[in-house]
């Protein structure tokens, strides 16, 4: 019996060729939430009250809510930036994008590959 591919994710984004050489290795199982360089991803849900008086939570998921899901959840991108009239301690500024969940794997790998912010901000822009 031949083998069978594996299921491909629903969701997947090209790398942009000009972006792609600078890749330096695959993503990490895990990523962890600590601060970087490059940035980090955060998720999140909105609460939103519904005409008839009731609170629903955003994007509506049935049943049990996956923590890497990126369909689950909606996506900010969020970077530290110099700013000289910052208020903060160090000097700096953190500003977030928002990401579709379609480049959530696409903005995984940029940032476990150490990827430079406008970078990131570059492959948010295309497509």
């Amino acid at each position: 019996m031949p083998n069978s591919p594996e299921p491909k994710s629903k969701i997947q984004s090209p790398i942009p060729p000009e972006l792609k050489s600078k890749i330096q290795s695959p993503i990490p199982p895990e990523l962890s939430k600590k601060r970087s360089a490059s940035g980090w991803l955060e998720h999140y849900t909105k609460n939103k009250k519904l005409k008839d008086g009731t609170i629903a939570t955003f994007p509506r998921v049935e049943g049990h809510r996956e923590p890497e899901e990126p369909s689950h959840w909606y996506w900010a991108y969020k970077y530290e930036e110099k700013n000289p009239i910052a208020k903060s301690a160090n000097g700096f500024v953190t500003r977030a994008r928002g990401v579709p969940s379609s480049k959530v794997y696409s903005v995984r790998y940029a940032i476990a590959s150490h990827w430079s912010i406008s970078d990131i901000l570059q492959l948010l822009k295309s497509c």
